[in-house]
């Protein structure tokens, strides 16, 4: 579309051919691709050709651009208007090393679960024999002897299980092992890692995670709008002059709201300034509304820690 709305060239084209177009393309265009699962691949295939691109944001795209009819054809003209005209609402577009870096951290977190879902398994089979482990770690050293003692007493179908479960477990374990090698690599050569684990609750792993969810600070104008990406604001409903505030949004990085809340649980252990506003908005408000909250004092608190470059102080107030 040229800069007066006219269409001069609108066609279906199959993935494979793509690279091909896009070096067909003037140097000067600019590439509208809606942000959807798979939106990568060809933005990496037009900068590759030094195209401009922009992501369109899905959901605020459909509030401008409602229609009862929705048709490929249709969504890439309206993205292309909006784009012409300067109505376009973009979303972040991390460079590929941030990507993977989210991708590889991503990764060990479904690790880390999926043990967890097969230790779970575990303990149920002690459950149906009302088996209880002698030791607080079932799968250390300690509970893996108690585990290959117990054994005998297993029904051949729960020691298939039990066994399975078990080796399994060692897999993922060497997995976990050879990718927190390469985290451990990355948090050496990135002195913000170390400034994120100044904070209660953040451990190394932590620290990647929530770096590579945010990816630039500077993309953010204030610790609201960070909040706001990790979905951890209240709704709000306005009619007249009556606003209405709702449940946290739960909108943009589900990764980074997951582990700000699990970081919640952690710092009123170890940080007293953190447990006092935990608990007077317990009081105030209940537990889980409690731990969201602080979840969103400490992603606040970690936007003015990055943007100024300086660690978590535990003397100041609040």
């Amino acid at each position: 579309m040229d800069s007066q709305g006219q269409v001069s060239s609108q066609r279906r084209l199959r993935n494979e051919a793509m690279p091909g177009y896009v070096a067909t393309l003037p140097k000067d265009t600019l590439a509208v691709i809606e942000a959807t699962g798979n939106w990568s691949w060809l933005h990496d295939v037009l900068r590759a050709q030094a195209i401009d691109v922009v992501l369109a944001h899905p959901k605020k795209v459909r509030a401008i651009a409602a229609a009862r009819i929705k048709t490929d054809k249709i969504d890439a003209t309206t993205l292309a208007d909006l784009a012409r005209t300067n109505l376009l609402p973009t979303a972040y577009a991390a460079p590929i090393e941030i990507r993977e870096l989210r991708e590889l951290v991503r990764h060990r977190s479904k690790l880390v679960r999926e043990c967890t879902r097969h230790k779970n398994r575990i303990h149920l089979i002690l459950a149906n024999y009302n088996l209880r482990s002698p030791v607080s770690d079932l799968f250390g050293k300690g509970g893996r002897a108690f585990l290959a003692q117990t054994r005998t007493r297993l029904s051949g179908t729960y020691q298939r299980v039990l066994d399975d479960n078990l080796a399994i477990l060692d897999v993922l374990g060497q997995r976990i092992k050879v990718v927190n090698e390469q985290l451990e690599g990355y948090a050496e050569s990135d002195p913000r890692v170390d400034l994120l684990r100044s904070m209660p609750g953040i451990g190394l792993y932590s620290a990647v995670l929530i770096l590579a969810e945010i990816g630039d600070i500077r993309r953010f104008h204030n610790a609201k709008q960070l909040c706001s990406f990790a979905g951890l604001v209240p709704s709000t409903r306005s009619s007249d002059e009556h606003t209405q505030r709702g449940p946290i949004t739960k909108e943009g990085s589900a990764w980074l709201r997951w582990i700000m809340v699990s970081a919640a649980q952690r710092a009123p252990l170890t940080s007293p300034r953190l447990a006092r506003f935990f608990e007077r908005t317990k009081f105030r408000h209940g537990g889980k509304t409690a731990r969201v909250a602080l979840a969103r004092k400490m992603l606040s608190i970690i936007y003015c820690m990055l943007s100024r470059h300086v660690p978590y102080q535990e003397d100041q107030q609040g």
